[in-house]
C-alpha cells in the first residue's frame, strides 16, 4: 500500500525550498498588496522582474505558513504560487523535504 500524505498540513516542502515568482504569479501578486508583502525582490535575475516568497529569518520557512510542520496550513493557500501547486505529494523533492525534518516517508 502506497503511502498518504497531506500536503496542506505537512509544511515540509514550504520550509525546505525557495518559491520564485515569475508571469502571472508576478502579476497576480503585484496586484495584491497582501500578497506582495509576503514577497522580496530578487535582484540576481538582471532585466527581468521576479520576486521570492519571503522567508522567516530564524526558522527558514515560508512566511505564509502558520503553525509547526506537520499540523500547519498555508495562509494563501488559494493564491499559492504556481511552483507549490505543481510539486507533487509524493514526489521525489516532497520525500526529500520530508525526510530532512524527520517525517514519516
Amino acid at each position: 500500500m502506497a503511502a498518504s500524505y497531506d500536503c496542506q498540513s505537512c509544511g515540509a516542502c514550504c520550509a525546505t525550498y525557495d518559491v520564485l515568482l515569475m508571469g502571472t504569479d508576478l502579476d497576480r501578486f503585484e496586484a495584491d498588496p497582501s500578497l506582495l508583502a509576503l514577497t522580496t525582490p530578487y535582484e540576481k535575475l538582471a532585466g527581468a522582474q521576479a520576486r521570492f516568497m519571503r522567508r522567516e529569518a530564524a526558522t527558514g520557512r515560508c512566511v505564509a505558513l502558520h503553525g509547526p510542520l506537520h499540523a500547519c496550513a498555508c495562509s494563501i493557500y488559494g493564491d499559492r504560487p504556481i511552483l507549490c501547486r505543481e510539486l507533487e505529494v509524493g514526489s521525489p523533492h516532497c520525500l526529500a523535504a520530508r525526510e530532512a525534518f524527520g517525517l514519516p516517508l
